[in-house]
């Protein structure tokens, strides 16, 4: 367990854990006081590092209908840690190639439209096309603003919790973003099964690749 705790101090805060701490976590766990499971997840709501990454993980959803590859995670994370903004990082998504090899050249009320549709899975009501319309012409907001008010509502937080959640536990439990394969074999098994957080990070913690990534040094051990 001491093992286990230390990789999580490591992986989720940067850091090593404090001695005494760690003795404490361990004697829950002994003790069943505690799991595992319990312990990531306090860790993950815990580390400054990885709730600024969350909202990536949003966009990325959002914006590019996929989750975070590794090189552009690392990027956007870095850029995030020396002090970047999400505002010109979500800019920066909706004038990217991809965004428009995806859905298009779009002007305004298109852009808006589905911002709409990939945030709060609805068409825009006339009322909205012409507020945010007139948001967007007057340069009062940047699109990507305006999709970063979105990827962070109440509605597409909760609707893609799970996407994000998984999205983190690759980067933090096996050291690196999600595969398609696998990523898509998780929001299957937690779409039709309602997996909870614990019975996700449960699935990590007892997956071959962790296994093994596990019983290497520095890793976040059993």
């Amino acid at each position: 367990a001491r093992h286990f705790l230390a990789g999580l101090y490591r992986e989720f805060l940067g850091r090593a854990g404090d001695e005494r701490a760690i003795a404490l976590w361990a004697d829950l766990i002994a003790a069943g006081t505690l799991t595992r499971e319990q312990a990531v997840e306090y860790f993950l709501d815990a580390s400054p590092a990885f709730q600024a990454a969350a909202p990536l993980a949003r966009l990325y959803l959002a914006a590019l209908q996929r989750a975070p590859d590794e090189a552009g995670w690392r990027h956007w994370r870095s850029l995030l840690v020396s002090g970047g903004s999400l505002d010109a990082i979500a800019d920066a998504f909706v004038a990217s190639d991809e965004f428009a090899a995806t859905h298009g050249r779009l002007g305004d009320d298109a852009f808006v439209a589905l911002a709409i549709r990939n945030t709060l899975g609805r068409d825009p009501t006339p009322a909205e096309l012409a507020h945010w319309g007139s948001q967007l012409a007057s340069g009062l907001l940047t699109r990507g603003a305006v999709l970063l008010g979105m990827t962070e509502s109440p509605e597409f937080r909760a609707a893609v919790a799970s996407e994000v959640d998984a999205s983190l536990l690759y980067s933090a439990l096996l050291g690196r973003s999600a595969d398609l394969p696998g990523f898509s074999a998780w929001m299957r098994t937690a779409r039709e099964r309602g997996l909870s957080r614990a019975e996700m990070i449960a699935g990590f913690l007892d997956s071959p690749e962790y296994r093994a990534r596990a019983a290497t040094a520095g890793s976040p051990g059993r």
